[in-house]
């Protein structure tokens, strides 16, 4: 086994298109461990690091780390290392493994602790988050909500799961005829800006950092394969919106979405956001 660990920002390309690869063959992989996800705004400006583990050159073991400072950037000296929705490893065994190496470095480069936020999906014969328990890694009290779709069954069975109500909003958008569609171009990206910098302000929200939110939106309406943006508009071409949509392996996550003013006011906004 080989361990690696290299500056985020140093990777060739090659070197991405790899690490995709093997993120796409693991069922526990999460968007936030694609390293393009990162580049854009104060996060991109940060150090992050990819700690590999290869067997025989081939990738086994993956995760995308991030650099936060306990006490303050005032007192930089102070780090700890945080592994984002990761590590991504299907094999328990090579998940502790892997881990263990990753240890040794954060000590070894002078980090405080190591911090990991998975996103695993425990199984019966994959309980590594118990064998953590047992070797010592402590549960921190942080807690994450998540609504999770299983789209495996067919339209029709999808929507007879939603409620009442629901249902009912979706058909009358249908019946309105509102339009969906992917973006395509930089004129799309700029609309859909727009409407999500505008509901943060009349929603009262802190809205994601503009460099990010161009760098994922321009990433991901090239790299088509990666997800989508996925645009809602009236029959007569007004814009209402519309959602983010990010895949890592066979997981999709609805990232950013954004409602136009005249949307949320003339039909139940999560009901049309469910349609896209």
């Amino acid at each position: 086994m080989h361990f690696e660990f290299l500056k985020t920002q140093e990777l060739a390309p090659a070197i991405h298109r790899e690490i995709e690869a093997f993120l796409d063959r693991q069922i526990n992989s999460h968007y936030l461990q694609i390293p393009n996800w990162m580049g854009g705004g104060s996060s991109g400006r940060e150090d992050k690091y990819c700690a590999i583990l290869r067997e025989q050159g081939e990738i086994r073991w993956f995760a995308h780390c991030g650099v936060t400072f306990p006490a303050g950037k005032w007192l930089r000296s102070i780090r700890s290392l945080i592994v984002f929705r990761g590590p991504a490893c299907d094999d328990a065994d090579l998940a502790l493994y892997g881990l263990g190496k990753l240890l040794e470095r954060s000590k070894q480069l002078g980090f405080a602790y190591l911090q990991i936020a998975p996103d695993w999906v425990e199984r019966p014969e994959w309980s590594i988050g118990s064998t953590l328990s047992r070797d010592g890694w402590q549960v921190l009290p942080i807690q994450r909500s998540s609504l999770r779709l299983d789209l495996a069954p067919g339209n029709d069975e999808l929507l007879r799961s939603f409620r009442e109500d629901t249902r009912l909003n979706i058909r009358r958008s249908e019946q309105r005829g509102i339009v969906i569609r992917f973006a395509e171009d930089e004129g799309d990206i700029q609309e859909f800006q727009r409407i999500y910098f505008e509901m943060a302000r009349k929603k009262n929200f802190l809205p994601v950092e503009p460099e990010h939110l161009s760098h994922v939106l321009r990433w991901i309406v090239k790299e088509k394969e990666r997800g989508a943006l996925v645009l809602a508009s009236s029959k007569e071409g007004t814009p209402l919106g519309g959602v983010l949509v990010v895949r890592a392996a066979t997981r999709s996550w609805g990232v950013f979405s954004a409602t136009a003013a005249m949307a949320r006011d003339s039909m139940g906004e999560r009901a049309w956001l469910r349609r896209l």
